[in-house]
Parts: structure tokens; sequence; C-alpha cells
């Protein structure tokens, strides 16, 4: 008959069997898997990240004296350190099966990957598609169970945000345009108020890659009588490019290398 040390003992072994057997598969998967990036250091090391597909880029880049990273692509917005450090965590650790040999290779175009130390030595360079990364330069494939995302657009890594404006605050605007200013009514500048206070970053790209010589084109008018220009331009699919600009207001001055996605023009 069992004594009740024996059956301590029993029960513990079956509260620790789960563990025992996640053990062995984790050191299973490690002796099946390689590390995509062997040469990575942690995230605080990394100092640049360049990530590209065909003709769309996005640079990131750590600056070295205060250690805030900003988008070298995008007029240098400032970065979400913790989304980028988060990131590059996730593709420190990252391990995969090693593709067969033989096995034909992706045929669509893949999103490349570069990472750089603070000295500017590459210690990562990979080109990802859906489940799978060929890692540079000596081609490596490997099967990847998760990815992480690596999104194209400045917006997914950076903090900025457009100036606060009240709706109250605009009290009236002109519409310019070659030859002639005229004054939006009541309405439209209740419009211009509501647009402007309900602009978001998200999708925001440098104000130099956007074509504004036949932007739409007014002045607005604060309570305190600071001036905001705002220009629009068509971006596509029926949406604008929005751009702010004024002497007076330091947060609005300090987006002007900025346009702000709308999906509305100008009233």
């Amino acid at each position: 008959m069992p004594t009740a040390a024996n059956r301590r003992g029993l029960v513990l072994a079956l509260a620790l069997l789960p563990f025992i057997i996640f053990g062995l598969q984790a050191l299973w998967r490690a002796t099946q898997t390689e590390v995509l990036f062997p040469a990575m250091p942690g995230a605080r090391d990394i100092g640049r990240i360049e990530i590209a597909r065909g003709t769309e880029q996005v640079v990131l880049h750590r600056k070295l004296d205060t250690g805030a990273w900003v988008l070298l692509s995008a007029e240098d917005a400032p970065g979400d350190k913790a989304r980028i450090e988060a990131t590059l965590e996730a593709l420190r650790a990252l391990r995969g099966e090693p593709v067969a040999a033989g096995m034909p290779a992706p045929r669509r175009e893949g999103l490349e990957l570069r990472l750089s130390d603070r000295k500017g030595r590459e210690v990562g360079h990979a080109i990802f598609w859906t489940g799978e990364a060929s890692r540079l330069p000596d081609r490596r494939r490997l099967g990847l169970q998760q990815i992480p995302a690596l999104p194209l657009w400045p917006s997914a890594w950076s903090t900025l945000q457009p100036p606060k404006i009240a709706p109250e605050d605009i009290v009236s605007a002109t519409r310019i345009s070659p030859g002639k200013a005229e004054p939006l009514s009541a309405s439209q500048v209740r419009a211009l108020s509501n647009l402007l206070a309900g602009l978001s970053a998200t999708g925001f790209v440098p104000a130099r890659q956007v074509n504004w010589a036949a932007a739409d084109y007014v002045q607005a008018v604060t309570r305190s009588g600071a001036l905001i220009e705002v220009q629009a331009a068509p971006a596509g699919k029926g949406e604008y490019h929005l751009r702010l600009t004024s002497d007076r207001l330091p947060e609005v001055r300090a987006v002007r290398a900025f346009a702000f996605q709308s999906q509305t023009g100008l009233p």
C-alpha cells in the first residue's frame, strides 16, 4: 500500500509532467531550428533599421547622443521607441526550420530587412515572404511560424501627431487662388475647423513627396489672430494630403514638413 510520502511524490510528478513535456518539446524544436539573425545583438545595440519592398522604404535611425529613434525616410519624424525595440527583440528571437534543398524559391517580391548596430556594422540582413525568410548573404532559407509585422508606412513606427486645433479656434478663413481672395462662408469656416480638429497622423507622409502645384489653398485666422496656411492636394482614391504652416504657432510650425491624410478636401 503506497505511503503518504509516495502519494505526494506521485501527485508532484503528475503536476510537473506538463512542464517536463513542454521543456522537451522546446529542446527538440531548438535542435531542429536555426536562429535567423545569429549575429544580432540586443535591441539597445541596434542603430539603424531599413525595411524595403520595391520603391517603398522605411529607414529608422537611432540618435547616438540621445538614443531616440527617428524616421530618416520621413523627415526625421519621431520614432516610437517602445514599438521599435519590441519588434527588434521579436526579430532577434526568430528561429526557423531549414527549407528542404530543391524547394523552389518564392517568385513574388519579398520584404527586405537590413539591421545595423550603433557603429554602422551590418548585423542582420534577410528577405521575408509569408512563412519564410532568406538570410543574406548566404541565402539560407528558413521556414518561420510567425514573422513580426514590418509595415512600410511611417505612421506605424512614429509618435508624430498633428497640431491640436480646437474647432472654436478658427474664426475666419479665405481661399487664395491666382489673382483672387475669396472669404469662406460661416458654414465653410465651421467645416474647415472640424476638418483641422479631426486630423490624424495615420498615413502621414513627408510633404516633399506630394505635388502641391495645383493644391487648394486656404488661409485660416485663429481667435488669437495667428494665421494658419492650409494646402490640400489629391492623394488618390478620393482622399487628400493636407499640409499646415504657421509663422506664429509653434505646434503647427513643428509639423510643416509633413502631410496628413484626409478623406475630404478643403470646404
